[in-house]
Parts: structure tokens; C-alpha cells; sequence
């Protein structure tokens, strides 16, 4: 249904066709919209977005810096094709930063790839500004709907002026607003759908199989402390300005919500180029030069790690018009109060000759308020587990034996055709490689952003900085025992919160929103479940293989960084 502001009544809109189904938000959505719409050019493909800028953690979220590992950095063989081909939007390292070789403006990538890539794709249907809120399952579980709503802003208002945590709740509701008319999209018939948004929103409100938050008293456990994961973070950018800022600087103040701000034994000058995206003429890799823009992701900064975002799941699924993210907007408004609290921090540690020339620059996050669209988000709800009760562990990403307390499910039929990689004999050089190996993932370590002790107590094998191989993610880490038409990808996987510290980057999102959105693919056309898919999962190899996404690794010798 679409509200008519011009009338006041309520007008039908036309339930969506969709073959298949990606609900998104992250980068992995993206990839998985992609790659299924360009899998089969007669899948209609219909691709939700919560924001307006499709790209989760590369563009609405402001980590427009790659999180490349050893092996996989740009330019790589082993990186899927279509994220070296959005990489190759740009020329070098714009920002000349020295967290990535690969730091740009997200408007660049959205107008330079994104968008032409998205309206390039006929039987992709995208849907921007839109949020999942309900889903229904049929009797063995099946995801048989989807309702979402998509919110147009009321003409004449800027809702990007308005922090997020002030209007997430109004995304989530069917009734209009001062700041938007609603549109109510009832997605059925798909024969498969995707979860790769940023809250888990199908997993919760279809009632599926999920968890969030950290396993406790073991990795293995099915028990976690629901309200104990990752710190977040409200990205930013500042700019260096060829005059003097305004005066008095009109940035909302802030604070530091409970933890002192710090650039711990790293200069001005480094926290400055650490995620630049813009590098001016006069710059250098260590300096800065009037004309740079430079994006503010910074533990000890802006990093909010005195309280968690994600509310409790739910015990039931959500009735109609009672899901809203299950997000707790206190903590996230919070967390742009940090933010915009170490701006003033960060401007005020400048160099005198510098700090006049200083501002919040509110054009490259595409907000009013300068701060990025979405939180960025390290961890949220995943799938509880997937078929023949599968979870990915950090051992997973560690070993080259398998890991854990349950053995792999053995090959169900010959379909299941791909060599694995021999076994190694002297020390790992990559970890354990599934027979169903879908993508391949690495980078220095299990990156766990870990909030203070008053906010959360983390079990003891929970190590920051644990060391990860260059891994492998198999087909199962993308189902759900629950819902055999559902797949999952990025944080959504079915794994414990370890692992999803160490796969949680730009690249293996989409190398997993890719392998999702080609499973969906040949699914949907064939009637098949996650199960049927798992026993033909060679289809699946040879058809990534054939699009550039590697199942195997080309590794030459790089020595190891230091954690960053």
C-alpha cells in the first residue's frame, strides 16, 4: 500500500515478482543482488536496501577503506572479479592512506560502479530506503513472504539532517511521517530468499534459527551473552579546507560517553592519513595538505565500546508492525554523540597553523550531519545454524585440521565433485578446506573490537588479535536448519561470534554474498532447498569458478603486519 499525502487515502501497489528475494543493507547484499540477477537473465531478482546508498559497510556505513588481508590485497587473483572491478573504479590509493591500499570517497564508488552496475541488471528490481519488518514461513519452515517498507521523503524535508538514531524507528513503521509518505511491499512467491541485512531482520521475524552476541562458556556453546559483541563506531569525515572554517564551528558538540578519547602513541599526523580518502596535491603519506579529506573510524576515537547496539532477540517472531531493527536507539545516539565528541577532540589535538582550517565536511557521507547514513556495525544477529547443524568456528580459520566438536557431514553423492587441497603436512599455510567450499576469506587476525569489561564481560578464549589463516567458507555457513529457502551471507552466516571477527571485512562479505547470490540462482529455477543444493554443491563450484569468485588460494610469500 503507498500513502497519498495529496488525498489522504490509501492506494494498492502491486505485490513485487520476485524468483528470488535479497534482503540487504550490507555489502554482501549487494554482491548477492549482483551475482544472482547476472547469473540468469530470466531470474527476476528484487534487492531491498535500508538506505539509499547500497553498500553497506563500502558506502553508507563510511568504511570506504579495504580491508584486504595478506593474501587478498589489491590488486589479487584472489579476490572475486566483481569487487576487483568496483576496485578498479579507482586509480591507485585516492587517500593515500596507510590503513589500505584502496581508501576513496563513497559517492565516487556509488556513482562510479554502484549505481550503474545496479541499473545495468534488467531483471533486478531495487528497492532503496527500504526496510524489512515481517516475514511468514510455511509449514516445514520456508520463507513464503517478506514485507518491507519503503519511505519516501516528504517534499521539502532533508531527513538526512536528522541523526539516524532519531528516525530508525520511523524506517520501521507503515504509517507516514512528518519526513516520509510510506509504501508497503509484500514480496511473495520467491523461491529463495537472502538475508544480508545489517540487523537480521528475515532471520528474527521469520522466526528462523538465529543468535547474537558472544558463545559462552565455549566457542561451541548454543548459549551467549546476547547483550556482549562488538563495539560500533559512527564514521565520519573531516576536511582540510584552503580557508578558514567557520567560526563559531557550528558541529554539535558530543562527548565521550564513558571512555576517554585517546590517540594512543600515534601522532595527529597519522590518525589524519590512517583512512584519508582524499589526498591533495602537497600531501605525502604521512601529511597532510589543504584540499585532503580524511575519514574518522578510530579506535579510541569515535569507536563506541561502552554499550551494545543490538537489543535481545525476540522469544517469538514479531508481530505485525512490532519489529523495528531491534535496534537500542539510546546506545546508537550514544555513539553519534562520541562521534561528533571526537571530531572536537581531534580538531582541538591539531597544530595551531592547522586547526582554523578544520571542519566536519558534510558532503562524502551524504547525511546533514555529517556522520555516516548507517553505524558501522562489526557484528549482528546470525543464523543459529545451518544445515546438519553447521556453525563456522574460529578454528576454522586458523587450522588446517578440521576444528570442532562435530566432524563435516560426509559427501552425500558424487555430484559433490571439487578437489580439495592436499593435506599439509609440515606447518598451515592455509586453514581447512571444506568439500563445499563456496569462498575464500583472509585477513591478520580475528578482529574483535571489544567494548569495556563494565559493559561486557567476554569469555577467555575470546582473544583479540587471534592469528587467522587464509580460510575457506563452505555452503553450509550460508543456510539455515529452519528455512530451507533461506540463505544467508556476511555477518548473517552461520557462525559463532569468533569467527565472525575474522570474516566480517569488505572482501569476504562479497565473496559470500556472491556465492549466495548464485546458489540462489540455480535454486530458484529448479525447486530446490538448501539440502538439494549442499548435495549438488559441484553445480554451484564450477558456476563461481566460471565467474571469477576463487575456491582456492595463490598465495606468494608476504610477511605479516602488525595489527592495525
Amino acid at each position: 500500500m503507498r500513502h497519498n499525502p495529496n488525498n489522504g487515502k490509501i492506494e494498492d501497489v502491486p505485490t513485487p515478482k520476485c524468483d528470488v528475494l535479497v534482503a540487504g543493507g550490507s555489502l554482501a547484499s549487494l554482491a548477492a543482488a549482483i551475482a544472482a540477477a547476472n547469473a540468469s537473465a530470466t531470474l527476476a531478482v528484487c534487492y531491498t536496501d535500508i538506505t539509499d546508498w547500497p553498500g553497506g559497510q563500502l558506502t553508507a556505513s563510511g568504511v570506504p577503506a579495504v580491508d584486504f588481508g595478506n593474501a587478498n590485497a589489491a590488486p589479487s587473483p584472489n579476490l572475486v572479479a566483481s569487487f576487483s572491478d568496483l576496485m578498479a573504479t579507482f586509480s591507485g590509493n585516492p587517500g593515500n592512506c596507510w590503513v589500505s591500499v584502496k581508501c576513496f570517497r563513497p559517492d565516487v564508488a556509488l556513482g562510479g560502479w554502484i549505481m550503474p552496475m545496479l541499473a545495468s541488471l534488467p531483471n533486478l528490481a531495487v528497492y532503496l530506503n527500504t526496510a524489512v519488518v515481517g516475514a511468514t514461513t510455511g509449514a516445514d519452515g520456508s520463507v513464503t513472504s517478506v514485507s518491507a517498507v519503503q519511505r519516501t521523503p516528504v517534499g521539502g524535508t532533508s531527513p538526512w539532517d536528522v541523526p539516524t538514531s532519531a528516525q530508525l524507528a520511523d524506517w520501521y513503521s507503515a504509517a507516514p511521517s512528518p519526513m516520509f509518505t510510506k509504501t508497503v511491499l509484500n514480496f511473495t512467491g520467491m523461491a529463495v530468499v537472502v538475508d544480508a541485512t545489517e540487523f537480521g531482520d528475515v532471520l528474527v521475524t521469520a522466526g528462523a534459527a538465529v543468535t547474537q552476541g558472544v558463545e559462552t562458556p565455549t566457542e561451541y556453546a548454543t548459549t551467549t551473552l546476547d547483550s556482549c559483541g562488538q563495539g560500533t563506531v559512527m564514521p565520519f569525515y573531516m576536511q582540510y579546507g584552503a580557508t578558514p572554517a567557520p567560526t563559531p564551528d557550528p558541529t554539535p558538540g558530543g562527548g565521550g560517553e564513558g571512555a576517554p578519547f585517546s590517540m594512543g602513541n600515534f601522532t595527529w599526523n597519522a590518525v589524519w592519513t590512517y583512512r584519508r580518502v582524499t589526498a591533495a596535491a602537497g600531501s605525502s603519506a604521512t601529511t597532510p595538505a589543504p584540499g585532503d579529506i580524511s575519514n574518522q573510524n578510530w579506535g579510541g576515537g569515535n569507536d563506541y565500546d561502552t554499550g551494545y547496539l543490538l537489543t535481545p532477540i525476540p522469544s517469538s517472531p514479531p508481530a505485525p508492525g512490532g519489529w523495528a531493527g531491534g535496534i537500542n536507539t539510546s546506545q546508537l545516539a550514544a555513539a553519534e554523540a562520541r562521534a561528533y565528541g571526537w571530531y572536537h577532540a581531534f580538531k582541538n589535538a591539531s597544530a595551531a597553523a592547522v586547526m582554523p582550517f578544520l571542519s566536519l565536511n558534510t558532503t562524502v557521507a551524504g547525511t546533514g550531519t555529517g556522520l555516516a547514513k548507517m553505524p558501522y556495525l562489526r557484528d549482528t544477529r546470525r543464523s543459529g545454524a545451518g544445515i546438519y547443524g553447521f556453525r563456522l568456528f574460529y578454528t576454522a580459520l586458523s587450522n588446517c585440521t578440521y576444528p570442532g566438536p562435530v566432524p563435516p557431514a560426509p559427501s552425500p553423492d558424487a555430484s559433490r565433485h571439487r578437489v580439495r587441497a592436499p593435506a599439509t603436512t609440515g606447518p598451515c599455510t592455509t586453514a581447512y578446506d571444506f568439500e563445499d567450499t563456496v569462498a575464500i576469506g583472509d585477513y591478520f587476525y580475528a578482529d574483535t573490537h571489544e567494548e569495556v569489561p563494565a559493559a561486557c564481560a567476554y569469555p577467555p578464549y575470546l582473544v583479540a588479535g587471534a592469528p587467522v589463516l587464509p580460510y575457506y567458507i563452505p555452503f553450509r555457513a550460508l543456510t539455515n536448519a529452519a528455512a530451507p529457502n533461506l540463505l544467508v551471507a556476511g555477518k548473517t552466516m552461520a557462525q559463532s561470534f569468533f569467527a565472525n571477527s575474522g570474516t566480517r571485512l569488505h572482501p569476504e562479505e562479497w565473496a559470500t554474498g556472491t556465492a549466495a547470490g548464485v546458489a540462489a540462482a540455480l535454486m530458484a529455477p529448479r525447486g530446490w532447498n538448501t539440502s538439494v543444493m549442499y548435495a549438488n554443491v559441484g553445480l554451484l563450484q564450477d558456476a563461481l569458478t566460471a565467474i571469477g569468485a576463487p575456491l582456492t588460494w595463490h598465495l606468494p610469500p608476504l610477511a605479516l603486519r602488525p595489527r592495525r
